[in-house]
């Protein structure tokens, strides 16, 4: 899940869609709309969708946009003409601090006064930057909806399928009901030899001390100096031969006691293909968060004893002294 910073331009994980909640890509939009001629109630519209935007700290909206950009120059190469116009000589971290920095779209306050005084134009430099990648997107857009429609068609001639061999043996899909898809705890092999059913906090730290920091493994620093109690042999990650698909992230897994272990947040890569065929004898596994690892963290990293106290034992208590004080005492 990505923030929702202000200066950024639609991001591709979520299309197809027409909108974006980043205020850049709005205010561009609005821009747009505005020389054309639209309509007082249409722009009014386009303000209020533009002020909708929650602020984010400042810190935390340039660290995105430097990793949007550098998926720029990583997906389009270094030499492309569209990182070139974006980057112009610069790098990454520089033009992401330049436009948070410059754009009266960083926080709500200084975008409402340029909506008021009409000093919002296309020299804003946010602005500028969705307005470099639009005519990419929209070549996306326009792509996407030619594949999209072919998808659905053989997803349609798929449910046909399935509906001739398993009749109504077998729930359809998306209906929009609660369903329950079973399956085992289960590791399975991987690149010629066994993934393992559980990982923990020691392989979290494996993978920063073996890549070291500054590459995609960094930690922050309270990770790197935790208490003394802190548990790295806790369970965070599980792997399980539940059939799951697109849209069940976030969705609890339970045990036969009906308590909650995990929370659904991915598949691996050999699942892809479970969109068509599920096959857990090839290695699809279904990947959650372990209950212990969230307990661990919330209570060792982040100190977070009141919201550990009531997914616990369901008791709400007014402070963080009070919770220590209940927890210590063994509640």
């Amino acid at each position: 899940m990505r923030p929702n910073c202000r200066p950024c331009w639609p991001s591709t994980e979520q299309q197809p869609q027409q909108h974006s909640d980043s205020s850049g890509h709005s205010g561009y939009i609005y821009l747009n709309r505005k020389q054309a001629g639209a309509s007082d109630e249409q722009l009014a519209e386009l303000r209020e969708e533009i002020l909708s935007v929650e602020d984010q700290p400042k810190g935390v909206q340039w660290r995105y946009l430097k990793a949007r950009l550098e998926d720029f120059v990583r997906y389009f190469g270094e030499d492309s003409r569209l990182v070139s116009q974006i980057l112009q000589g610069r790098t990454p971290e520089a033009v992401a601090r330049h436009i948070i920095d410059n754009t009266v779209l960083s926080d709500s306050a200084r975008t409402a006064q340029a909506l008021e005084n009409g000093t919002l134009t296309m020299d804003d430099p946010a602005v500028q930057l969705v307005a470099t990648v639009w005519p990419r997107f929209q070549m996306f857009q326009s792509a996407w909806a030619g594949i999209s429609a072919q998808q659905q068609e053989i997803a349609s001639q798929l449910g046909r399928a399935r509906y001739e061999v398993y009749g109504t043996s077998v729930p359809p899909d998306a209906t929009f009901s609660l369903r329950i898809a079973d399956g085992v705890v289960q590791g399975y092999s991987y690149n010629g030899t066994m993934a393992p059913p559980y990982t923990t906090f020691y392989g979290l730290y494996d993978r920063y001390y073996a890549f070291g920091p500054g590459t995609d493994w960094d930690l922050p620093e309270r990770w790197l100096h935790p208490p003394e109690t802190f548990d790295r042999s806790t369970p965070l990650n599980f792997v399980a031969t539940a059939d799951i698909i697109g849209g069940n992230s976030g969705s609890p897994v339970i045990n036969p006691n009906l308590e909650v272990v995990g929370l659904i947040f991915d598949g691996n890569i050999e699942s892809l293909p479970a969109d068509y065929i599920y096959m857990p004898d090839r290695g699809m596994r279904a990947v959650a968060v372990d209950v212990r690892g969230i307990l661990e963290a919330l209570d060792e990293i982040y100190d977070a004893d009141r919201l550990v106290l009531e997914l616990t034992t369901g008791q709400l208590v007014r402070s963080e002294e009070e919770a220590d004080a209940l927890m210590n005492s063994g509640r």
